[in-house]
């Protein structure tokens, strides 16, 4: 499902991610492994531009405020804790960090995970579009490969994009019935 996000909502996506605690964070990992001297926040945009995405489709507000610590989760739907991923571009799968690189498990805090990443940006026209790709359930994250990661020396989940649940089923997922997931 592609999302545009139109300038109006760029902007306030570009403004918010110079905003953010992540930019405190020490290390390689801490600092947003994308980010670079000419785009030192672009891990931070186009986490927010995915934030953007998912409100829109789930009629939710994203939190563009400063958060000391950060939040442990992106929405709350459904009685559900919600975290998006969203990458810089097409990778045909989603990751989420598994264990630290000094071997410390990390755990999930959300119950359902949504993958998307960055169809096309624009920054001179401030326009963007994200495809988000679809969902998993923490239980169903745990299930998934650990594997090393391509950058950073820490291990991921990986969860390819054809396990995912498509976005329009997210609705119909509640925490309080768990096992009536299609498989």
């Amino acid at each position: 499902m592609k999302i545009d996000i139109p300038p109006l909502l760029y902007k306030k996506v570009v403004e918010s991610s110079l905003n953010r605690w992540s930019n405190k964070k020490p290390g390689q990992f801490g600092k947003g492994l994308i980010n670079n001297d000419i785009d030192p926040c672009k891990a931070e945009r186009i986490g927010l531009l995915g934030e953007a995405a998912l409100g829109e489709v789930i009629d939710r507000k994203v939190d563009y405020e400063y958060k000391e610590g950060g939040v442990p989760h992106d929405f709350r739907f459904n009685n559900l804790k919600l975290d998006i991923k969203t990458a810089g571009r097409n990778y045909g799968c989603g990751l989420i960090r598994a264990m630290s690189d000094k071997g410390k498990l990390i755990p999930l805090k959300s119950d359902a995970y949504i993958f998307a990443f960055l169809e096309s940006e624009n920054k001179t026209n401030s326009v963007a579009c994200v495809n988000l790709v679809g969902w998993v359930s923490k239980e169903e994250v745990e299930n998934c490969s650990v594997v090393p990661a391509k950058i950073g020396k820490h291990f991921n989940f990986e969860i390819p994009y054809d396990k995912l649940h498509p976005i329009e089923e997210l609705r119909k997922f509640k925490r309080e019935d768990p096992g009536k997931i299609k498989e």
